[in-house]
């Protein structure tokens, strides 16, 4: 998808050190990663779903993401005001992270985002969504909304 393209190449220009900022905050956590170009991108696409689809006419949407996508938009907060920026320049509105929930909306809304997510993307990729044990490797932030 273009616009993703162009939101990766965003990134990669306003903080050219965010993939080693990736790599130093995420090796701890998680044994294996995956390649952080990739990773980056699935955490673009789950805002894709917060900044776009949440906020359309149809109602709220709540969208969960997967823990290591939740860790890494927790890197891009971190880079507040290129966080800021980015939001601001491709949504129209600050996208806003919610940390807590209890266990089953957790799990309902991760339900839904994976769906969604695959009906606008595709097949997902099992190393960063959980596509077959959705409790186990579910976030623990609850939402984000626009």
């Amino acid at each position: 998808m273009l616009i993703l393209d162009e939101q990766l190449q965003w990134w990669f220009r306003a903080e050219p050190d965010l993939l080693d900022k990736l790599q130093q905050t995420l090796q701890p956590q998680f044994s294996v990663l995956p390649e952080l170009s990739l990773l980056l991108g699935e955490c673009l696409k789950f805002l894709y779903l917060a900044g776009n689809v949440a906020s359309a006419d149809v109602g709220r949407v709540k969208y969960t993401p997967s823990l290591i996508v939740d860790e890494t938009w927790h890197c891009l907060i971190l880079f507040t005001r290129s966080y800021h920026q980015f939001c601001q320049q491709f949504y129209g509105a600050y996208i806003h992270h919610h940390p807590g929930g209890d266990e089953a909306t957790n799990h309902t809304q991760l339900q839904f985002t994976l769906y969604a997510l695959q009906s606008q993307f595709g097949k997902l990729d099992s190393n960063i969504w959980p596509v077959h044990e959705v409790l186990d490797i579910s976030g623990h932030c609850s939402t984000c909304e626009t």
